[in-house]
């Protein structure tokens, strides 16, 4: 993914919930306490995501019928 693309997706995300994810300098990107809260919040998402997609990409890669 693009840089611009990653920074438009958290500025977007940032204006929904109206908090600073991330305290940004022209030399340094350092989350906030509400991006780190945020982070450790949903992090255990991100987890069960990844398992259902490799859990699917599994299926797909498996012959199914009756045989």
């Amino acid at each position: 993914m693009a840089p611009s693309s990653v920074s438009r997706a958290v500025a977007a995300l940032e204006a929904q919930l109206e908090v600073r994810l991330f305290q940004r300098t022209t030399r340094r990107l350092q989350p906030t306490e509400a991006g780190e809260a945020f982070f450790h919040r949903i992090a255990p998402l991100v987890e069960e995501l990844d398992a259902a997609r490799a859990e699917l990409a599994d299926r797909a890669g498996r012959p199914a019928g009756s045989g």
